[in-house]
């Protein structure tokens, strides 16, 4: 649907919908007003004494019908209105009213008073509200009518316009919204702005009334205001149209197409809300372009032919014109809508011309066909020229002329166009027979059919046998077989074809390469060419090559050749061994997809670029790093190189220089070491006469006091020190060291050239000559003017420090490395409560608990390695009150002095105490849920053991004669008790969801059967109450998915089950519907609809809890415990889906969820009908392991009616004991017995030295059913549970599926002289679908696989057995492992779960008893296999 389709009828549906609730509300107020008479006539009507008739005037002023109904039957008229009534129904229908209003007060009989009773009917058509006023002395019910059709009919079209525009929003492909400019957001979006832009309706909420200027691009925001302000002037009815470019979720950009109109304003007119609709035309731009382009394309192509070209529409107007019809630009935009007879006019041409044209051009609109006529014309200077004229129509669908295109052909240049062909065919002749290429002619079957060129050294047979010679009987037969099949190829589809072979002559081997065109529809045109001389040629460039490759791989150099995108093209071993790569892993690709460091291959990259750029040479060093971080250097020369084709590359040679620029470096390091200390020293460097001259100062001298170095040579330091400083500057400096004859060091001041002194420290060192006598002082400056600035600054901060410590909130103390405290600040002292002098030079110790003392020695001992320590630790104050500290220590060791530790701590008593709380709470907590758990077990044994006597006596019973009331009575057992059943699993299913342990399957089904199947089990529901009940079909192209269809179906019969209770009348739908569906999933939308109570719309949310129902009543008088929308809730939130109530209270309900499924090709398991009858079981012996009496006589009483030998035992102690002195063919189970339970029963039966009694089949009777239960039991080392309450064919299945030696005993029963005669099942054990896939249908890969099988498996199941005999698990292990494969292919599913029991059991050698058990079944059933597999391949040898 486009734009302007889906915005106009939405807006057609939204203002319906606006009039149909306006009518709705008028209606309603009518009738509330007729409601309100009709009341006020009832308050008179009571006033009149029972019995009595009805005063005629009261009855016949009240518009609606009266009638009086007796309990008899009787039906009386008590006004001209209810008379008018009765007359307009036919005889029928009068008694079908009568059978209503008896139904609809018998219902209304409990509670029927002399209060006035309402309710609605539909009758004759019509919808009435009724108030029945009961007199029950007399017998008779008073019913006042009052006619609610229009109102009725008014809501009903409001509903269905409402769902319709819901619908249509839902359904359509544009985004429609409704935006409220005050508050910058969507108030309304539907669901396609997720499959449109990729945002969901939350995301898009989330973003607030950013939302417009986060998804449009910056550049189209302009263009959105300049929109908004136009729709803030927008009138209603103005539809204004705009387009903006927008950001998807996914990052792609999209082009939406808004077309939008008032939706709401104020009172004063000021437009608030927009309505809107968006389409997504990226593709449909996309394609206007492409299209515009091809346009422009054609007419280009048009304007350039030189014949002229003319369009007419149906009307003769010309639409186009070439300019080769007419040259003149403006002359050809003029006529453009004008007719021949205009353009003769205006260009004055003969009349007789344009009517000459005229009228073919109107033969073409009446023939409807193409017309050609021929035309003489003169050119002004004379000459006669002769044209063609094709006009051809084009039709449109209904048969009719739309467009005539006139083509003209000057026929003149096309004979001299002719002639000129026939010259060339002939220079082409000339050329063909000079092109040394042979040609054949050949048909599809390959025969020659001509040739062209042919000389006999090419040919195998003499030249003239060729032609009508086949390729089959000239050429060897693979070639031929070869060449033959691109015959039939070329001209099957019309592409040329080409190939390369060669042919042995008796001078030698010849190479050719042929080329095979279609000639026609059935002959290819072949072309021959002799390459042999090519061959050798590249031959010997190859050898170059190599040789070429053999030089560069043997230069120290490296050698490479790149593209003009700097991918290699060559390269030699020395250059891939510097990446560590072979020339083949080089080829093709460019330095930073290779090299580890992408700084430096961008670099490489670019002087790549460069050379191609300047087309020069460049030479350069460069840096390459090393995988392992080795830095070495390169000179390279990069040149380009132009090739033949005129592509440009880069030539590169490098020659590794690292050692050489160590050497350099180091010679450089060397030679600057002392030029570098002087002149780029900070420090001041100078040389002095013995009285101080300057002799030589270091360039520090500019930065230190802005002199330059030759403005001091000459002078003395004296003149620059402080006149305060120069006493100690001569006498501890240069006096000194001249005296003493050693290096001094004064601090003092020097004048800057600006005048301002700085602090620096100086260092004189003495020069001595060879006697020892001082010639020459040096001398070091520094500044020190900062470090001074910092000394004063340190013992200011003295002070904020001390002050900072006295200040703190916080426990700050030191002590020695014993614990003997040093200092404690003022807050420590006041919050212990005692004095600096009571703590300082005690121990640590004595102030801890006297439990927490020992830990002294281990705190201490934590300095010994390290330096910040932390910790929580436990003290007491001057009142014993206990104080937890959270500390974090440092231990400081400075020159000099003794080590000492900093204690800095945080009193965190009262988080200490939440913590212990909230510890408490959480164990607390624990104990709750352990308890709940172990609760619901009990309860679910508790209730299910009684139950299963219940249900089972109640099934015994039914095998007995009853007759109907006894049968009604045991149905009705039966149902309370499946009642109760469903309460129970709703509890247990809200235990496992709150516990985590609830999982859910993914298996193959059908989802359009699980739908159809969960409708179905409450037809009989939905009957039985009288309303319809429909199903809306799924159709599914691919219905099979993957998930869990369990819990598909809870869910929807939970719902369908709710809305047939809630629903009295009307009716109930489930409806599927497929929201988005892709090559591997598939998103449905589930719902069931009502006409039902409803649910307020405060209720939405709460209903879904647990325990609760919408009404407090709703238990009394439905029934329920208010659990089953929560856990179908629960349930969808974990398959990842949603679900939601759509409902109006006294209208019905729509619940509706989510769910997305994967599809799959898997068929759903099948489900095997059972066939088989209680009997079949044969003469086995079961052991009963119970205590519950009841449960005895249930179970004996079942089995002994199957013909089973059963042996009691009333403990678990019982049922080991019974176990050791028999070998049972099953045991029945119970778990919880007096004395040993079921579980250390198993247990120790398959301690049992006996391997036969050891393996023996166990399955649980459990009437646990918490998840975890099964799992425990299989874990123990039983093999199946069943729970109770059971039903005797589940029962039945349980025991026949775990019989292990049934077939042993079937087979006793042959006759002796077929005993070794393996039993063969009637049906087979194993199937070959997927071998067939495998091997797409071939009988001889099928037949193979199956001889090997017979081969091969037997042997490894002998070997299996035989390591088993010796103990040796692993090896039966790694047997079974090799099986497991084997037996999955051959789809031998009586094994799959045996062989991988083996496997697991085996290596991990648990439950031995059990693998030699399964060992056994394997034995049997491969035997069993091989005899099948040979049967068959038998019948297969006799088939043939």
């Amino acid at each position: 649907m486009g734009l302007e389709n889906t915005e106009a009828v939405l807006r057609k549906q939204l203002e319906e919908e606006r009039k149909a609730r306006l009518e709705a509300e008028k209606l309603a107020e009518a009738r509330l007003q007729e409601l309100e008479t009709l009341r006020h006539q009832q308050e008179n009507l009571r006033q009149v004494p029972k019995g009595l008739e009805l005063p005629p005037e009261l009855g016949d002023e009240y518009p609606n019908p009266i009638l009086r109904f007796g309990y008899n039957g009787d039906l009386q008229v008590l006004n001209h209105a209810g008379r008018r009534f009765i007359a307009k129904l036919t005889a029928e229908r009068i008694p079908a009213l009568k059978r209503l209003l008896i139904r609809k007060i018998s219902k209304l009989a409990p509670t029927l008073t002399t209060a006035p009773v309402y309710f609605e009917l539909f009758i004759a058509k019509r919808h009435f509200y009724i108030m029945a006023t009961p007199t029950a002395d007399e017998g008779f019910v008073n019913i006042y009518m009052t006619d609610i059709t229009d109102r009725r009919q008014a809501e009903l079209a409001l509903q269905d316009s409402q769902n319709f525009v819901r619908n249509v929003a839902r359904t359509i492909p544009n985004i429609v919204y409704i935006y409220d400019l005050e508050e910058g957001r969507y108030v309304y979006l539907n669901e396609k702005v997720q499959s449109v832009l990729g945002y969901s309706p939350t995301e898009i909420q989330q973003m607030g009334d950013q939302v417009l200027t986060t998804i449009t691009l910056p550049k189209d925001l302009p263009k959105m205001y300049h929109h908004v302000f136009r729709m803030l002037k927008a009138g209603d009815g103005d539809i204004l149209e705009v387009e903006y470019l927008m950001q998807c979720k996914d990052g792609s950009i999209k082009e939406l197409c808004c077309r939008e109109s008032v939706f709401k304003r104020h009172a004063n007119g000021k437009v608030r809300q927009i309505i809107g609709a968006a389409e997504d035309v990226t593709e449909v731009r996309k394609q206007s372009r492409e299209l515009l382009q091809q346009k422009e394309f054609y007419e280009s192509i048009l304007n350039h032919i030189p014949s002229d070209i003319a369009v007419y529409n149906n009307k003769l107007q010309y639409l186009f014109l070439n300019p080769a019809a007419v040259r003149d630009p403006e002359l050809r935009q003029w006529i453009i809508g004008k007719t021949n007879e205009d353009y003769s006019h205006y260009r004055n041409v003969p009349l007789e011309r344009m009517e000459f044209r005229g009228r073919h051009l109107r033969r073409v609109l009446e023939s409807k066909g193409p017309v050609e006529f021929e035309e003489e014309l003169q050119d002004r200077a004379g000459n006669l020229s002769h044209h063609i004229r094709k006009l051809n129509p084009v039709l449109d669908q209904d048969g009719e002329v739309q467009l005539v295109i006139g083509h003209g052909l000057n026929v003149t240049d096309l004979r001299k166009a002719q002639e000129s062909i026939v010259r060339s065919e002939a220079k082409s002749r000339a050329i063909l027979a000079a092109i040394p290429d042979i040609m054949f002619i050949m048909d599809a079957d390959g025969y020659y059919l001509d040739m062209k060129n042919v000389e006999q050294k090419h040919l195998l047979v003499p030249l003239e046998q060729l032609i009508g010679s086949n390729m089959r009987d000239i050429l060897p037969a693979p070639l031929a077989q070869e060449l033959l099949g691109l015959l039939k190829k070329v001209i099957s589809t019309g592409q040329h074809e080409k190939t390369e072979y060669e042919l042995e002559f008796p001078d030698g081997l010849r190479y050719y390469e042929g080329r095979f065109l279609r000639y026609s529809e059935t002959e290819v045109l072949t072309i021959i060419r002799d390459t042999t001389e090519e061959k050798k040629v590249a031959l010997e460039v190859k050898e170059k090559n190599d040789f070429i490759k053999l030089v560069l791989d043997s230069s120290p150099s490296l050698i490479f050749v790149k593209d003009e995108n700097s991918n290699f093209l060559l390269a030699n071993q020395e250059f891939a061994a510097l990446f560590g790569l072979e020339v083949e892993d080089l080829v093709g690709k460019n330095a930073a997809e290779i090299h580890t460091s992408q700084h430096e291959a961008a670099y490489y990259m670019e002087t790549d670029r460069q050379v191609i750029r300047e087309n020069r040479e460049l030479i350069m060093q460069e840096r390459f790093t090393r995988s392992n971080g080795e830095v070495a250097w390169f000179n390279t020369i990069k040149k380009p190189l132009r090739t033949a084709n005129g592509q440009v590359h880069i030539l590169g040679i490098a020659t590794n220089v690292t050692e050489q620029r160590e050497a350099n470096k180091r010679l450089e390091e060397s030679e600057e070491h002392h030029r570098l200390l002087s002149e780029n020293s900070r420090d001041l460097i100078c040389l002095h006469e013995r009285d101080g001259t300057y002799l030589y100062v270091s360039n520090a001298v500019e930065e230190l006091l802005g002199y330059q170095a030759h403005e001091l040579v000459g002078l003395s330091p004296t003149s620059f020190v402080h006149p305060e400083d120069l006493t100690a500057f001569l006498e501890k400096g240069q006096n000194r060291a001249i005296r003493e004859k050693r290096n001094t060091v004064v601090q003092h001041r020097l004048r800057k050239k600006t005048g301002d002194y700085l602090w620096v420290e100086g260092s004189v060192k003495p020069i001595l000559n060879d006697v020892g006598a001082v010639v020459k002082l040096q001398s070091s400056s520094r500044d020190i003017t900062i470090r001074r600035r910092t000394q004063e600054a340190l013992k200011n901060s003295e002070k904020k420090y001390r002050d900072l410590i006295n200040y703190s909130q916080a426990f700050i103390c030191t002590h020695d490395i014993h614990g003997i405290i040093l200092g404690v600040n003022p807050y420590m002292v006041n919050s212990m409560g005692y004095t600096a002098e009571e703590m300082i030079g005690r121990s640590l110790k004595d102030f801890f608990p006297e439990s927490h003392q020992e830990n002294m020695d281990v705190y201490l001992r934590q300095f010994q390695g390290n330096n910040v320590v932390d910790g929580v630790l436990t003290i007491l104050n001057k009142e014993k009150e206990k104080r937890y500290l959270y500390y974090q220590n440092y231990k400081v060791e400075e020159p000099q002095m003794a080590p000492y530790i900093i204690g800095i701590a945080q009193d965190i008593t009262d988080r200490m105490l939440a913590e212990q709380q909230l510890k408490k709470a959480k164990e607390a907590a624990e104990e709750s849920a352990r308890v709940k758990e172990n609760f619901l077990a009990n309860m679910s044994h508790e209730i299910r053991t009684p139950m299963n006597g219940i249900l089972g006596m109640a099934g015994l019973l039914r095998k007995t004669p009853l007759d109907e009331v006894q049968k009604n009575y045991l149905g009705i057992i039966h149902q309370s008790a499946d009642n109760l059943l469903v309460v129970i699993n709703d509890i247990l299913d809200i235990a496992k969801i709150e516990a985590g342990k609830l999982e859910l399957e993914e298996i193959p089904f059908n989802l359009t059967d699980a739908v159809k199947a969960a409708y179905q089990t409450l037809i009989y529901k939905a009957e039985e109450k009288e309303i319809a009940y429909l199903l809306r079909p799924l159709e599914l192209k691919q219905p099979m998915v993957l998930g869990d269809p369990y819990r598909l179906n809870q869910v929807l019969l939970n719902l369908l089950n709710n809305a047939i209770k809630f629903t009295d009348e009307g009716s109930v739908s489930l409806q599927a519907l497929v929201l988005e569906e892709t090559e591997k999933e598939l998103t449905l939308e589930f719902s069931v609809e009502d006409t039902g109570v409803g649910v307020p719309e405060s209720k939405h949310d709460y209903i879904f809890e647990t325990f609760t129902q919408a009404y407090s009543s709703t238990s009394r008088k439905y029934g329920g415990t208010g659990l089953g929308l929560n856990i179908c809730k629960n349930l969808i939130e974990m398959q990842q889906g949603r679900i939601w109530v759509e409902s109006t209270e006294g209208k019905g309900s729509c619940f509706k969820f989510m769910l997305r499924y994967k599809k799959t090709e898997e068929p759903a398991p099948a489900q095997q009908e059972d066939l088989s009858t209680y009997g079949q079981l044969g003469p086995i012996h079961v052991l009963l392991a119970e205590d519950n009496e009841i449960n005895i006589f249930l179970a004996q009483s079942i089995l002994t009616g199957w013909g089973v030998k059963v042996d009691i035992a009333r403990n678990g102690r019982e049922a080991v004991e019974f176990a050791e002195q028999n070998l049972y063919d099953i045991i029945l189970m119970d778990i919880q017995m007096p004395e040993l339970s079921g579980i250390d029963a198993t247990q120790a039966i398959r301690r049992s030295p006996d391997p036969n009694k050891a393996s023996v089949p166990i399955i649980a009777l459990t009437a646990n059913a918490l998840k975890g239960d099964a799992e425990k039991y299989l874990n123990a080392g039983m093999n199946d549970y069943i729970s109770k309450p059971f039903e005797e064919e589940k029962l039945f299945a349980r025991i026949s599926a775990n019989l292990p030696r049934r077939e042993q005993a079937q087979g006793a029963m042959v006759p002796p002289a077929e005993a070794n005669i393996a039993p063969l099942p009637l049906e087979p054990l194993y199937d070959l679908a997927l071998l067939h896939k495998m091997s797409r249908g071939n009988d001889a890969f099928i037949r193979k696989t199956m001889q090997l099988f017979i081969e091969t498996v037997p042997p490894t199941v002998a070997e299996i057995q035989e390591k088993s005999q010796m103990a040796d698990w692993l090896a039966v292990s790694a047997g079974a492992h090799k099986l497991k494969s084997t037996i999955d292919t051959m789809r031998i599913e009586k094994l799959k779960d045996v062989v991988r029991q083996i496997e697991s059991k085996a290596k991990a050698q648990e439950n031995l008893a059990a693998v030699k058990a399964n060992i056994k079944v394997l034995a049997e059933v491969i035997h069993q296999v091989v005899a099948q597999l040979h049967a068959d391949l038998l019948v297969q040898d006799q088939n043939k």
